[in-house]
């Protein structure tokens, strides 16, 4: 066998692994998404006067149909209106950003985000934006689908 063929079968081979570890590893990291309880994980963000926080979980039986589920609350505190606006990316392509949620003076409402969660190639981001248009003046970004998740 020439050396060509050996170095072939052995980077044929290390990518075969490769993959195999990789599939075994992403359920356990989404089997981890809750807590042993069942409450998930808690996120949170801020921006001017405004707060949203609550727990996001996956759900669903196989690492290719399941569903990020996003659930809290958004209170304002002051004078002006605050969005949540959240960003899916799926294969490394964004898709645009949406408002979900406005509060405007002293008003909460309630965060419910759900989405397609095929991981590893699914990543989703939440952020609270100043008014109930436009999302240029906004908070820190919260990766909603930082996994392995500590609760």
């Amino acid at each position: 066998m020439t050396s060509f063929r050996v170095i072939q079968r052995f980077f044929r081979t290390t990518v075969t692994l490769a993959c195999a570890v990789a599939l075994a590893v992403a359920p356990a990291q989404t089997a981890s998404a809750q807590d042993a309880d069942g409450a998930g994980v808690r996120w949170s963000a801020t921006h001017g006067t405004a707060e949203a926080s609550g727990t996001r979980w996956v759900e669903g039986s196989s690492i290719f149909d399941q569903e990020l589920i996003v659930r809290g609350e958004l209170r304002g505190t002051g004078s002006g209106c605050y969005s949540v606006w959240v960003r899916w990316v799926f294969d490394l392509a964004p898709g645009p950003e949406r408002r979900h949620v406005t509060v405007c003076g002293g008003e909460s409402a309630p965060v419910d985000v759900r989405g397609p969660y095929t991981t590893p190639t699914t990543t989703a981001y939440l952020r609270i934006c100043r008014g109930q248009t436009e999302n240029h003046d906004c908070g820190a970004t919260e990766n909603l689908t930082s996994w392995p998740i500590e609760g």
